[in-house]
Parts: C-alpha cells; structure tokens; sequence
C-alpha cells in the first residue's frame, strides 16, 4: 500500500507541476489539497481499524479472564462442599470413638484427643463462618447495587460490574487462605483420629498403654540421661 501511495503521490505531484507551467495554479492546488485531506481521511480509517482491533481484544481477554475466574470459583466450592462433607462426618465418626472409649482412657490421654479434635473443629467452624459471611457480604454488595438509584442505564451496569469485581477480588483472597486453614484442620484432626484409633487397638489387644506414661517416661528418661552425662 506504501508503494502505491508513492506511486500516486509522484504522479499528482507531476500532474500539479504541470498544471502549474499552464498557468492554472488554482487547480493544482486544489489537486494537492484534495490528495491531503484524502491521506488524512485514510490515517483516520487505519486508526479507527486499530482501535477496534484492540477493543475486542481486550474484550475477549476480559471474557477469558471472568469464565476462568468463574471456573475457577466453581471448582472451589464445589471441592470446598465436598471437603466438608468428608470432615463433618470424619468429626462425627471421631467424637463417637471418643466418647465410648473416653472412660477406659487415661485422663490425659482423653484431654490430648479431645484438644486436638476440638482445635481443628473449631478451625473449621471458623472458616465455614467466613465462607457464610462472604456469601452474604456479595448477595448484599449485589443487591445494593441493583436497587440503586441511578441516572441513565450505563451507571447501573458499571455499579453492577464493580459490586461483582469486589466479590471475585474477596473470592480470590479466600482462595488462597483455604489451603493453609485446611491444611491445618486436617492435621490436627487427622492427628487427633490417628491418636485414638491407636487407644483404640492397644484396648483390642488389651495391651496396657498411656501417652501420658509414655511422654512423660520419656521426659524422665531423657532429663537422668542429661545429669547422669553432667
């Protein structure tokens, strides 16, 4: 297209120059300035194609960009339902092993499982909480935003779009903190579960045995060792 341009633009140029040598400037001129608005006019088209182009494409990133974060935000509740389910029964199954075999256990014993089981379920009561708080932090963002009161139609979408970006940036942020939290909760739990199934055996095989003596035993153990060394 350049070449073309190039092209044409010498031939306008000898056609005014020859136009010129006859005497008839005002014509040249008129050629020349015609020839000027004309490349204008096609700058102004090559640009408005260009915005265009950048305009969908941003279009199109920001549609990629919500349907990920809106897949992403699926998978997560629906592995974070899943999650709790599995737990709430896990707790389930753990406080009923603890509280028929709770007499048979050494008190200490008895309290390391209760406490461990207790600090995970109180975790995850925590965060079930947050999630409900969450859920009805956005339904009221959401509802704020459709009931308000707005001059023309593009104020109540842009209201709308920013009450949902606020929702999915607090979404975000939750995401990234269920690990750390479920992390936790799973260990203690798991932790607490794996301690009393082991209660659980050694009353099975009938077979005397305490963390409490254990630990403690240990403890003793260690500390004659160390002044026996000094």
């Amino acid at each position: 297209m350049d070449v073309d341009n190039s092209a044409e633009d010498r031939r306008i140029a000898e056609l005014t120059e020859y136009l010129r040598l006859l005497g008839l400037d005002t014509l040249a001129h008129e050629i020349s300035e015609e020839r000027f608005a004309r490349r204008i006019y096609e700058a102004q088209q090559i640009q408005q194609k260009y915005d265009f182009q950048e305009h969908i494409e941003h279009q199109l990133q920001d549609t990629i960009e919500q349907r990920l974060i809106a897949m992403h935000g699926t998978l997560f509740d629906k592995s974070a339902a899943y999650n709790n389910i599995i737990i709430s029964f896990g707790y389930a199954g753990f406080f009923a092993i603890w509280g028929f075999i709770n007499d048979q256990l050494h008190p200490w014993d008895a309290a390391l499982v209760a406490v461990l089981l207790g600090l995970s379920l109180i975790l995850f009561v925590y965060w079930t909480l947050k999630i409900s708080l969450h859920n009805a932090f956005s339904a009221r963002l959401m509802g704020n935003a459709l009931v308000g009161d707005y001059q023309t139609k593009e104020e109540k979408v842009e209201a709308i779009l920013a009450a949902e970006n606020r929702s999915i940036e607090k979404a975000i942020i939750i995401q990234g903190q269920w690990f750390p939290v479920f992390l936790v909760t799973v260990i203690l739990g798991f932790g607490a579960g794996v301690l009393l199934l082991i209660l659980v055996l050694f009353q099975v095989l009938n077979i005397e045995f305490s963390y409490h003596d254990f630990v403690f035993m240990t403890l003793a153990d260690l500390i004659e060792s160390r002044g026996n060394s000094l």
